[in-house]
């Protein structure tokens, strides 16, 4: 029997490109610190729960939101697939000395034991949407309907397709410190997936393909999928900033709640 092949996202992220050269690129950085601050704002501005509150960072990465909610008082759970991401973040909690509990699991499969107990779970930066079945992301949102308790809310953070059509691109060239980076994109109309193709050149010559695939949807696909799982979209910001959701917004930011 032949090995299966590994899907896009783990070889993406358990390579450690995408954290070398998106988030940990000093020249030119995708996340400031900053950016994450202002995120971390919002965030608690949009759950609107106290300080105390249990919250489940779901697909945590590197943990910069699930640090600074904890140097804030949350009790903050960081639940992630990539060992790499989660011992970054476990170093860096280390050295704040911030008591957070990092999880290693896939998140269509929760652990049971936060069944009942979560106060508000958070899904940041295009982390929704990664699976090629339709039934695989809604059991993410099964997921969360489960841990949640009575209550209990759910941020959810993804591009916002017809403002992502509105302003495609199909190509890209960046360089870091020595590395080319050439990604193109295109757009898959018959299963709203956008696809990414990034051909990575090293300063050695050494060349490697990544690739990255995401489903796109509307308010409304979002909206029905959270009500299938249970929960109940309260509000909808075209962003992180607070802004209106309009064709033009970059994002779909949906706040739900588990009546």
């Amino acid at each position: 029997m032949t090995k299966q092949e590994a899907t896009w996202y783990e070889q993406l992220f358990r390579s450690g490109d995408y954290f070398r050269l998106w988030v940990n690129n000093e020249a030119n950085p995708l996340i400031s610190n900053e950016r994450t601050s202002s995120e971390v704002a919002f965030i608690e501005s949009a759950l609107s729960l106290p300080r105390n509150a249990r919250l489940l960072d779901l697909c945590c990465g590197h943990g910069r939101h699930s640090l600074l909610l904890a140097r804030d008082g949350y009790r903050v759970c960081g639940l992630d697939f990539s060992r790499r991401d989660l011992t970054l973040a476990q170093e860096a909690a280390v050295r704040e000395v911030l008591d957070i509990q990092w999880l290693e699991a896939d998140m269509r499969q929760l652990p049971l034991a936060l069944d009942g107990k979560i106060d508000g779970v958070i899904n940041m930066f295009t982390s929704f949407g990664y699976f090629d079945d339709e039934a695989e992301n809604q059991k993410v949102l099964y997921g969360v309907a489960r841990v949640l308790r009575k209550g209990g809310r759910f941020l959810l953070d993804v591009p916002n397709l017809v403002g992502r059509m509105r302003n495609f691109r199909k190509s890209s060239r960046t360089e870091v410190d020595g590395t080319l980076v050439l990604r193109h994109w295109d757009y898959d109309a018959v299963r709203s997936r956008i696809n990414d193709q990034m051909t990575i050149t090293e300063p050695d010559g050494a060349r490697r393909v990544q690739r990255w695939s995401i489903r796109l949807y509307s308010y409304a696909e979002l909206k029905s999928l959270l009500s299938r799982a249970g929960l109940t979209a309260l509000e909808v910001w075209g962003g992180l900033d607070s802004s209106a959701l309009t064709l033009e917004s970059p994002r779909i930011v949906i706040l739900a709640e588990k009546p």
